[in-house]
């Protein structure tokens, strides 16, 4: 399970590190991919593997193929160099609003990735809404 949260820089090159709190848990070739709300998501590669088969099992209905056409058209491996930093394509830049600084954020079985300036703007202030039923 991922939690917290982690503020980095991308270098001049658009380079990132993994922080080191999320580095094993995402293991081996993670993929990173746009997330629903204005960020990016880093999955595991065991994550995809069971997202893939509940693909499979379930099917997929004319209604929702360009949704998952697109979520897999749109994820990408993470390679990094020797030392451990990889690229965030201007594709996913762009869509994510990313240009510098930067916010990674454990949700459960996923990282997200967040420009600091959504991240700052995502409204926290519904602390009223009743989360009981998570246990929260």
């Amino acid at each position: 399970m991922f939690f917290g949260s982690y503020e980095h820089s991308l270098d001049g090159k658009n380079r990132l590190r993994i922080p080191a709190a999320f580095k094993e848990g995402l293991g081996e070739n993670p993929n990173i991919a746009i997330g629903r709300d204005g960020g990016l998501v880093i999955y595991p590669a065991s994550t995809i593997r069971a997202i893939s088969m509940s693909i499979r099992e379930k099917g997929v209905p004319k209604e929702k193929r360009p949704a998952i056409r697109a979520f897999l058209a749109n994820m990408f491996q993470l390679s990094e160099d020797s030392q451990g930093r990889f690229i965030i394509s201007s594709k996913l830049r762009d869509v994510s609003g990313i240009s510098k600084e930067v916010v990674f954020v454990g949700v459960d079985d996923r990282v997200e990735l967040w420009s600091l300036d959504r991240w700052q703007n995502i409204d926290v202030e519904d602390s009223d809404i009743d989360l009981s039923d998570y246990g929260i």
